[in-house]
């Protein structure tokens, strides 16, 4: 398995995919060396749109580390600026 490469929600999609690929790509190779070139586009095809969606599943999990680094950063932002205000409240106090 890739796991480290989809999501877990699309790991079993993804295996599929590859499968789906790998067959194609092996159905391509001997109906071209049988000069089936119509059989051939048609299962290079296949394998493109596999392809096309493993990418597309590859791009959901850098979209979702993104997306939770960008909600990391500002928790720490806003963790930051409470602690400043805190300190400036508590140096206030102090001072009186």
């Amino acid at each position: 398995m890739i796991n480290h490469e989809f999501l877990q929600t699309d790991q079993n999609r993804a295996q599929k995919e590859l499968d789906c690929y790998e067959y194609c790509m092996d159905n391509t190779d001997r109906l071209f060396e049988s000069s089936d070139y119509r059989g051939a586009a048609a299962y290079l095809e296949n394998a493109a749109r596999s392809l096309r969606e493993l990418a597309r599943m590859q791009d959901d999990k850098r979209q979702l580390r993104m997306y939770l680094h960008t909600k990391q950063t500002e928790g720490k932002r806003q963790m930051a600026r409470m602690l400043e205000k805190s300190m400036n409240m508590q140096a206030r106090k102090d001072w009186f």
